[in-house]
């Protein structure tokens, strides 16, 4: 929510011309969250990284409620813009363990997945941390650009694609096969565009054909008509993925006879004879009513 009012009122603030660009605001965050708590996985997640040292490390050991613990990260901030962000790193293999413990995993997750960063901090290592600056930043802000990609010599586009390199491109065949790498899931995909134009294409309009066989269908009918005949095409396509050259034939078991009736001249029947039970005629044929105008 918090994200959300501070993007309408900056821009709000843009269409309004309040907001001036010359004008350089500088701020220094101190207190940053060293957890918050996720909705979605029900757990806490780390606000910066699991590897930064909580601010009061003594109450982080002890302490059950975790949700007001600060962390030592800082942010560097010109007009809402972080121009350089950096923490102080855990050091200590106890307050690491606590770390992950906090984070929802398990002694055994722990141990599987960070347990050479849990020895290794046992053996001394020593306190540290990290900041870094974003000069592309203060030169954007500088040159008053809108987009971070105006102010880089070779920046990439929206979609992460480098229009230098032309990056990502293919990769050869014989590189996945070394990496173990497949390719079932562009297969996959190719094969449902495949079944998806199969589908479209064979779409059959209930209407019209409704129309022309003088039948008045509801709505309801028609939506029931149109999903079973497009659940019947469904499954008709998969039957064009079905490699059959690595089936045998089946054999028909049942002895196979000429079941056909040997063909017999008989007495034609006579034209008053054909036309006794036909409701109208005309000039000796049946008369069918007009029922299409």
């Amino acid at each position: 929510m918090y994200k959300t009012l501070g993007g309408l009122r900056l821009d709000i603030g843009d269409k309004l011309g309040l907001r001036n660009k010359w004008d350089y605001k500088f701020l220094i965050v101190t207190d940053f969250p060293l957890l918050e708590w996720s909705e979605e996985e029900n757990r806490y997640i780390a606000m910066h990284h699991p590897f930064t040292m909580p601010a009061d490390v003594d109450e982080f050991m002890k302490k059950e409620d975790l949700s007001n613990m600060n962390a030592m990260s800082y942010d560097f901030v010109l007009n809402g813009i972080e121009l350089g962000s950096g923490s102080i790193r855990i050091h200590r293999s106890d307050i690491q363990q606590r770390m992950f413990e906090a984070l929802g995993f398990n002694k055994e997750e722990i141990e599987e997945r960070f347990g050479f960063m849990i020895e290794a901090f046992s053996y001394g290592t020593p306190p540290h941390g990290g900041f870094a600056f974003g000069l592309d930043r203060l030169v954007m802000l500088m040159a008053q650009a809108d987009s971070i990609r105006d102010v880089i010599a070779f920046p990439k586009m929206r979609d992460a694609s480098c229009a230098m390199t032309e990056a990502p491109s293919t990769v050869a065949k014989d590189q996945l096969d070394i990496l173990g790498i497949g390719i079932a899931g562009d297969m996959a995909s190719q094969r449902k565009s495949e079944e998806s134009n199969i589908i479209s294409s064979s779409k059959i309009d209930i209407e019209e054909l409704a129309e022309l066989s003088q039948i008045s269908l509801s709505e309801i009918e028609i939506q029931e008509l149109e999903d079973g005949f497009t659940d019947l095409i469904e499954s008709i396509s998969i039957l064009d993925r079905v490699d059959a050259a690595k089936f045998d034939p089946i054999i028909n078991i049942h002895p196979i006879n000429n079941v056909t009736r040997a063909d017999e001249v008989k007495k034609s029947l006579k034209v008053e004879e054909v036309l006794l039970n036909a409701p109208s005629s005309e000039d000796g044929y049946i008369l069918v009513p007009n029922v299409n105008e």
